[in-house]
């Protein structure tokens, strides 16, 4: 209800940084998004770092942005490295 699409239609995008973007996790906490049909991608920047055009494009791409939880101080710190921070509150 919230992006006023169907959920064929929405595409999440799943921050994963806090739990270091381990594959199981993002299916464990996605899973159900999938089965409703959404469009599930990733940012992985634990061991990456994309560029800042590769991350604005897969924020613009995004209707839901979805951030994990564990390590978050860790994740903070990755993403203000990274500059993905500040694309983020853009």
């Amino acid at each position: 209800d919230l992006t006023g699409k169907v959920a064929k239609a929405i595409t999440v995008l799943y921050l994963g940084t806090a739990t270091y973007d381990r594959p199981e996790n993002r299916l464990k906490q996605t899973s159900l998004l999938s089965e409703r049909g959404c469009r599930i991608i990733s940012l992985d920047v634990t061991s990456k770092s994309p560029s800042i055009i590769q991350m604005i494009n897969v924020i613009e791409d995004a209707d839901v942005i979805l951030a994990s939880g564990g390590n978050t101080l860790f994740a903070c710190d990755r993403w203000k490295r990274l500059g993905l921070d500040k694309l983020l509150r853009d």
